[in-house]
């Protein structure tokens, strides 16, 4: 039990099973290793061709959807170019352009933590100084660049909660001004 190597079994972890988010592995003397395990679970997809691949919060490649059944719940990203995708990496685009995927994980961990997710149908990545999404189909959010995301968002839930639920529209947050 001295000898076991936590890095080797935490790193045989994440390369065998893509849906794990976290890991930790703790010694329990004299005899025990207790592994604790956070499930990561897929919050969006992206087009690659003509296939659907599942990536989590923070851009992570899950896998290729294979149903139409599985993408009902989760977040459609749109202007995104992927690269080669691997499972369980972290997506790359087509042009290497990390900051975008940078702002995507910083965008869906927003939508994630303010329990927005299952309003949010579509995000717009086609032009990354003027992101949008669409909210429970009548509005749609311009979020701008990746500027002041975390306050951006707080200012749309601030604002959502003045509305009612027949209000449609466009909201424009691009600048972070009230």
């Amino acid at each position: 039990l001295f000898f076991f190597d936590r890095f080797a079994a935490l790193s045989r972890v994440f390369a065998k099973l893509p849906y794990v988010e976290e890991v930790a592995v703790e010694r329990k003397l004299p005899n025990k290793v207790v592994i604790e395990v956070k499930e990561s679970s897929a919050l969006a997809y992206i087009v690659l061709g003509d296939e659907n691949w599942t990536i989590d919060h923070k851009c992570k490649v899950l896998g290729k959807a294979s149903s139409e059944d599985e993408l009902a719940d989760l977040i459609a990203v749109r202007g995104v170019k992927p690269g080669t995708l691997l499972i369980g990496e972290q997506m790359q685009t087509e042009d290497g352009d990390q900051a975008m995927v940078d702002y995507l994980s910083e965008v869906l961990s927003q939508i994630e933590d303010r329990g927005l997710t299952a309003n949010v149908s579509q995000i717009d990545f086609s032009d990354t100084s003027a992101v949008t999404f669409q909210y429970g189909g009548r509005l749609t959010v311009n979020i701008g660049g990746s500027s002041n995301t975390e306050y951006k968002f707080g200012m749309f839930v601030a604002v959502l909660d003045k509305l009612s639920g027949e209000d449609v529209g466009y909201l424009n947050l691009s600048d972070g001004a009230t």
